[in-house]
């Protein structure tokens, strides 16, 4: 597994970032909503497709349905998935092949949004390591890599003042516990200690939830 680790990214200038982050994402997505994807409606109007996508060069990555399984790909800046009726199983293609597929399952272990996303971070932490890059990692540098995390700043009802984007802050467990005894309503994300510590308000009730990168 390493080794194949080692060869997509020794490949990354060749290929792009937003096709190796495609996976974790995807990931993320059914863990959170309990079933992968079919279309890409289903993926706008989730708060669990945390990222917009973006090409090497800058170029925002637009999604595709495909109707048939295409011979070379999605098409110019874009990534397409296809369902196929008869195995059940869902491809997922980049602009010029299939990169990945996930199977339709009848059930799937679903979990909070914020240990989905706490998950990402962490494959996203281990991709960028495995490049070679100094483990002290920001959260700005994880957060940039295939496109802008949280950058669609979809309201997601876990907090009413503020999306995603606005309600997520890098710093540690004290800077968690400030904010819980604020009452102010986020996620903080400690790199360091590879720590999501989410901040709710239920019921006019303050609560704290941790999530591991692992």
């Amino acid at each position: 597994m390493k080794l194949i680790f080692l060869i997509s990214f020794l490949l990354v200038e060749k290929t792009q970032e937003a096709i190796i982050i495609m996976e974790p994402l995807i990931e993320a997505f059914i863990e959170f909503e309990g079933s992968p994807p079919k279309q890409c409606e289903q993926l706008r109007e989730s708060p669990a497709f945390f990222a917009i996508l973006k090409s090497n060069s800058g170029e925002r990555i637009g999604c595709k349905n495909l109707k048939s399984k295409p011979i070379e790909g999605a098409g110019k800046n874009k990534w397409g998935m296809f369902f196929n009726q008869k195995t059940k199983v869902i491809d997922f293609y980049s602009e010029n092949e299939k990169i990945f597929s996930k199977p339709e399952r009848q059930k799937w272990e679903k979990i909070p949004l914020g240990q989905s996303f706490a998950r990402l971070l962490g494959k996203v932490k281990k991709i960028l390591e495995t490049k070679g890059k100094d483990k002290k990692l920001t959260y700005d540098e994880v957060k940039s890599f295939g496109g802008d995390f949280l950058g669609k700043s979809t309201p997601h009802k876990l907090w009413e003042n503020g999306t995603l984007s606005q309600s997520t802050l890098e710093g540690n467990l004290n800077d968690a516990f400030s904010r819980f005894e604020k009452n102010l309503p986020g996620w903080i994300i400690d790199m360091e200690n590879e720590w999501v510590y989410e901040i709710r308000i239920i019921n006019k009730k303050t609560e704290i939830s941790f999530f591991s990168f692992n």
